[in-house]
């Protein structure tokens, strides 16, 4: 009986994991893909704590969901907090831990990201300022949310 209800648990937890996964068209980015700059950088310190890295990117103005965006997770986040100069100074120092490019749909997803604090950047070529979220990930803590991030893409002035 034990067994059987071990194997059901791990039938039912890997369809939740893969129906998650098939829910995602965010394309991995390449290597060579780097974050856009606009007129302006957008910081923004969520409080929430969340069970993992997933969203979806839209216009700031309408809220339509905005496809061919780069939405990469950096370690380090703690610059973001800080003055300009100190915040470019300490981007030298953070390392790129994941990377993909929204679908028509805006959505992006990242699994299996350790617990920690990231930033959760998002920029689109040409038009758009880049937004950099100060986010923190607890997979297991209880009190963490399971609901979406939304991140607002603003257009340049």
């Amino acid at each position: 009986m034990k067994l059987i209800v071990a194997l059901l648990v791990l039938i039912l937890s890997g369809m939740s994991a893969s129906s998650h996964k098939d829910n995602c068209k965010c394309s991995p980015a390449s290597s060579s893909d780097r974050t856009s700059w606009g007129h302006q950088n957008v910081i923004i310190k969520k409080e929430e704590v969340f069970k993992s890295l997933r969203g979806k990117v839209v216009q700031e103005s309408d809220g339509k969901a905005l496809g061919g965006v780069l939405v990469e997770v950096y370690d380090k986040p703690e610059g973001l907090l800080l003055d300009w100069k100190e915040r470019e100074a300490r981007k030298a120092q953070q390392r790129r831990i994941a990377a993909c490019v929204t679908g028509p749909d805006g959505q992006f997803c990242f699994l299996n990201i350790p617990p920690g604090k990231y930033e959760l950047r998002s920029s689109r070529p040409i038009e758009w300022d880049p937004t950099s979220l100060h986010v923190t990930v607890a997979p297991r803590d209880r009190r963490a949310v399971r609901s979406k991030i939304i991140v607002s893409l603003h257009a340049s002035q």
